[in-house]
């Protein structure tokens, strides 16, 4: 089974993305940054989404993209080869979850965003990691909040 992960704090990955091929599907800004972090790193990318716009800005900022319908399990497995890592993060979990369905039969690591955490339970017999989005934000911004609070402080008393 899957586990829920958490953000590290760097952002790292064990190899830095170097000698994999990771398939991003969703077209999303969020999924567009995973797209260009991979590449930065120098994995092999494949973005796909359903929106043609997204995907031709895509392409025209140096990735490989393909538009399709990414709840059509055959459509996702036609772009598979040489993929060793899928990342799902769409904005909507029953898209996330049909085309992680499809991809944790064929891909060594499926890692699937969960949006809300009400659909967890949906998404817990995957066999795929789960990132919840509303979790992970609300913690970084929670934090930040905490981090930056003595600093406002600080400051407000100096001008005073």
């Amino acid at each position: 089974m899957g586990r829920t992960l958490r953000a590290s704090p760097d952002g790292s990955g064990a190899d830095h993305g170097q000698n994999m091929t990771v398939l991003i599907v969703g077209d999303d800004a969020v999924a567009r940054a995973l797209a260009e972090r991979f590449d930065r790193r120098g994995a092999g990318v494949v973005l796909v989404g359903a929106d043609a716009e997204a995907i031709e800005a895509a392409r025209a900022a140096g990735l490989t993209a393909h538009r399709l319908d990414l709840t059509d399990a055959g459509a996702l497995r036609a772009v598979l080869e040489g993929v060793t890592v899928a990342v799902v993060s769409t904005a909507a979990d029953g898209v996330n979850l049909l085309a992680a369905q499809a991809l944790a039969r064929d891909v060594e690591c499926v890692v699937v965003r969960v949006n809300d955490p009400r659909n967890h339970v949906a998404f817990e017999a995957l066999d795929a990691d789960r990132v919840c989005a509303t979790t992970v934000l609300a913690g970084a911004l929670a934090e930040t909040a905490e981090l930056e609070r003595p600093a406002r402080r600080r400051r407000r008393r100096m001008v005073s």
